[in-house]
């Protein structure tokens, strides 16, 4: 699953393989809520990660803070 999930990010992106599997990496390490997600979720959440981060310097930690506080503001809960 995670080789798919990598390649079908990168298909969909401008972004190489490396890019998102050092993503998927970061991503997976420090986020429940993308330990939890779905495959398809997972490569939506890689594009925005990526996507921000190019477009605004935005780097992949204050992503993942964007992501827990948008989880949290929709009610739902985490592990973290």
């Amino acid at each position: 699953m995670y080789q798919r999930t990598i390649t079908e990010a990168a298909n969909a992106t401008i972004f190489t393989r490396e890019q998102m599997t050092g993503a998927y990496n970061n991503l997976f390490k420090s986020s429940e809520v993308f330990r939890q997600a779905t495959e398809k979720e997972k490569v939506a959440m890689l594009d925005l990660s990526k996507t921000l981060e190019k477009a605004t310097g935005v780097g992949l930690e204050q992503t993942n803070q964007a992501m827990r506080d948008l989880t949290l503001t929709f009610g739902q809960t985490t592990a973290e």
